[in-house]
């Protein structure tokens, strides 16, 4: 994926895991910010990556549940070389 300015062979993996709540995006996507900034994800790619995540786990979070229980989901992203 391209705005990856890491060229060593490290793996970096983080998890996240969210209530099916719209209030939970907000700490999700400044987690992902910061991950994205720790591994030397341009500005552009982080900001993109933001938007995807954004509109999957918002979407999940409005039809994934037929319920009102409150449920979880997780959402793993890794970055090794150059690809997320």
């Amino acid at each position: 994926m391209g705005g990856v300015t890491r060229k060593d062979e490290m793996k970096s993996q983080t998890t996240f895991v969210i209530k099916n709540n719209l209030t939970e995006l907000g700490g999700l996507l400044h987690g992902i910010a910061d991950w994205c900034q720790e591994n030397g994800i341009s500005g552009e790619m982080a900001y993109e990556v933001n938007l995807l995540v954004d509109e999957v786990a918002s979407n999940v979070i409005r039809h994934g549940y037929r319920d009102e229980v409150e449920h979880t989901f997780r959402l793993d992203l890794a970055l090794e070389k150059d690809e997320m």
